[in-house]
């Protein structure tokens, strides 16, 4: 990505441990570089996910999948930090974590992170309540997916409890879980 950028004209530098390739600079060395302007992007791997505070950074981009949701949001926190004339951050995701991002706005409500929770409630975007001075803007079409992701997850769960009803009315009794899950398996995978 750094070869890219930097054919293209936008001045970059990449930090990862490792080989030095063309465009490796040292960690201090490429935060020195930002801030004065000499750069405008640093890509790095798996280097400035937590103890770095650059508080001038203004657009953090996702270039991988980030499993961890404390992962995640250590890396979108490297943008988070305020700076005068700094008035937004801009997240750029090419990976989709998209996927997951239904969670940014209770990750940044300052709730405390439980997944069963979470799954419990069926947390969807516009019931956060975020900190003094953050405001959460996503784009319309990201709002659409999320509105999805819910409708999706209230399908299945309908599916699986119609099944579940129907199942339990054929055997006559409530059924263990693995006899459940034995009778979907026959009535949806030909074995």
């Amino acid at each position: 990505m750094a070869d890219y950028f930097n054919k293209n004209g936008v001045k970059c530098c990449a930090v990862y441990s490792g080989d030095r390739g063309n465009n490796w600079l040292d960690r201090s060395e490429a935060i020195e570089k930002l801030k004065k302007g000499d750069i405008s992007v640093i890509f790095a791997v798996d280097m400035f996910n937590e103890g770095v505070d650059i508080p001038e950074v203004d657009m953090v981009m996702f270039l991988r999948p980030t499993e961890s949701p404390t992962v995640f949001l250590q890396q979108l926190g490297r943008g988070l930090r305020k700076y005068e004339n700094k008035s937004y951050l801009t997240v750029l995701d090419f990976i989709g974590n998209y996927k997951r991002a239904n969670l940014i706005p209770f990750w940044l409500s300052g709730e405390e992170y439980d997944v069963d929770v979470i799954k419990e409630s069926k947390y969807t975007y516009g019931e956060e309540i975020y900190p003094d001075d953050c405001i959460v803007d996503f784009d319309f079409r990201l709002i659409d997916i999320f509105k999805k992701q819910a409708e999706q997850l209230m399908n299945i769960e309908e599916i699986i409890y119609q099944e579940y009803q129907r199942i339990k009315q054929y055997l006559g009794y409530r059924p263990l879980r693995l006899e459940f899950l034995s009778m979907l398996m026959k009535l949806y995978i030909k074995i």
